[in-house]
């Protein structure tokens, strides 16, 4: 599949960390296959949940911690991480132990029709998580939303 991938990325001029694309994934082994073994310098995430990977040869459920040494190992191949939102939520400083080792964060998903308790707007948890706790990037469904709240944050710091 991680070569299938990459053909067709390399066919509509994916090829290198410039290119506009994350190739984002679950799993971590995929990952480490397109960064050491078909040698691509395109971004990688890793998207984290409540799944199972394989930490220095130790099969680990994500429900575990997520530490700064599993970070640490993460920056070895991926240039990011994607957290559940929740995650983040329970520990803050996640964003800022990724970010030490040179790795985005972009968490997941927004949905302004679907709000979490705590927050009675979507501008409310957009501002949390971007501000903040300073994340990168996000998914959503809501782009439009997400834009307009942007620029109206980048307006304001000029």
């Amino acid at each position: 599949m991680e070569e299938a991938l990459l053909e067709i990325l390399n066919r509509y001029g994916y090829k290198d960390r410039s290119a506009k694309v994350f190739i984002q994934c679950f799993e971590n082994e995929s990952l480490k296959k397109l960064r050491f073994e078909l040698e691509t310098d395109l971004p990688l995430v890793l998207l984290i949940w409540e799944t199972i990977w394989n930490y220095g040869g130790n099969v680990k459920p994500f429900t575990s911690e997520l530490t700064e040494d599993i970070l640490g190992e993460i920056a070895t191949y991926a240039n990011g991480i994607g957290p559940y939102k929740d995650r983040i939520e329970v520990n803050p400083g996640l964003v800022n132990w990724a970010h030490e080792r040179g790795l985005v964060v972009h968490t997941w998903t927004m949905r302004a029709d679907s709000l979490p308790g705590q927050y009675r707007t979507f501008d409310e948890e957009l501002y949390q998580f971007y501000i903040i706790y300073n994340v990168d990037g996000l998914f959503t469904d809501f782009t439009d939303r997400t834009v307009q709240f942007l620029r109206s944050w980048q307006s304001l710091e000029k």
